[in-house]
């Protein structure tokens, strides 16, 4: 079995909150946050608040809980502390290039 896990290999996260029709002073504020981490705020089709940001991790595992770590922890220093991570979804940034490039 092939895997992708070279020591610093970059992966892309979306990470939902359960955090429902967040406001533009929060949209702002976490944009500001998650700019070091070649993030964005966004919101989902459900009105859910979602975090897209970069982490290097040695494999999958590793990126999934280094991305929940830190989003987390960024919508805590917004003022959101303790907020449930209702979805993720890990892919290596190439991956994610990839997707972007044929949408």
């Amino acid at each position: 079995m092939t895997t992708n896990a070279q020591a610093g290999t970059g992966w892309s996260a979306f990470i939902e909150f359960d955090v429902t029709d967040p406001d533009d002073e929060l949209h702002d504020t976490l944009f500001t946050l998650v700019q070091a981490h070649h993030g964005t705020p966004t919101t989902t089709d459900t009105g859910h608040l979602a975090l897209v940001l970069s982490v290097d991790a040695v494999g999958v595992v590793e990126a999934t809980s280094r991305a929940v770590a830190l989003g987390t922890e960024l919508l805590a220093r917004a003022g959101h502390p303790g907020r449930t991570v209702t979805a993720v979804e890990i892919v290596t940034d190439q991956e994610r290039e990839r997707r972007n490039s044929a949408g």
